[in-house]
């Protein structure tokens, strides 16, 4: 109920309204609880927060944080437009960001006011899925092609480069850089190379009983483009 208040207090100061002052809030904080009572279930109360702002009075450092935070995001505005560039947007100022706002008419009904500040709480929470689902993973093949392509870089570098110096100082910084990558990826590979030794024996039937072998086996297990770092004999 509080964040529905804080939207419309919002909408108010970005249109200018000379009004917005603590019985409008008053009013309008008795019209949201109206509104909403009607959907809870009777016996209900109201959220506490929302009590003095309908019968008291606004803390006046809420109302200035709030005019200041929008100042703040008038300029920020303004600072974008400039960044873009081109007719209408190069010369834009903040009296053509207020006129734009107040050229939206009617004020948003409690219903318009809860719908926008649910819009607002669907969107963070979908930033949020996109987040975790495109953060990116490392695999062997991936770490393999990157430091191949950091390798073909420092090349390229130290063929183009006409002072040897300037590029084998670029050379030893990179590779100083690539270390804990390169750390990495020994470990991955390890991790994928190092099976169990009875990964490699197939299972015996049940009424057969195991044959001896009189002469070693080796067993080696190879990675899907170099060989594993040992090999196992019995």
């Amino acid at each position: 109920m509080e964040k529905i208040l804080n939207r419309w207090i919002s909408e108010q100061v970005d249109q200018r309204k000379s009004n917005v002052d603590g019985v409008a809030i008053r009013e309008k904080a008795r019209s949201i609880y109206d509104h909403l009572a009607e959907k809870e279930p009777s016996g209900s109360s109201p959220a506490p927060g929302l009590l003095p702002a309908m019968g008291g009075s606004i803390d006046s450092s809420s109302v200035l944080a709030c005019t200041t935070l929008l100042a703040q995001q008038m300029k920020d505005i303004v600072d974008l437009a400039h960044t873009v560039g081109g007719e209408g947007f190069s010369d834009m100022t903040e009296e053509d960001v207020a006129e734009l706002i107040d050229s939206h008419g009617a004020e948003p009904s409690v219903e318009e006011i809860i719908q926008m500040n649910e819009d607002d709480q669907a969107g963070d929470d979908a930033d949020e899925d996109d987040d975790t689902e495109t953060r990116p993973v490392f695999t062997i093949m991936k770490l393999r092609n990157l430091l191949r392509e950091a390798d073909n870089l420092t090349e390229l570098f130290t063929d183009q480069d006409p002072i040897q110096e300037r590029s084998i100082k670029f050379k030893r910084v990179v590779d100083e850089g690539l270390i804990p990558y390169k750390e990495t990826l020994r470990s991955m590979e390890a991790s994928a190379c190092l099976k169990p030794i009875t990964a490699f024996f197939k299972p015996s039937p049940a009424s057969t009983p195991a044959k001896k072998h009189s002469t070693p086996a080796t067993l080696c297990y190879y990675t899907s483009q170099a060989a594993c770092y040992s090999c196992y004999t019995r």
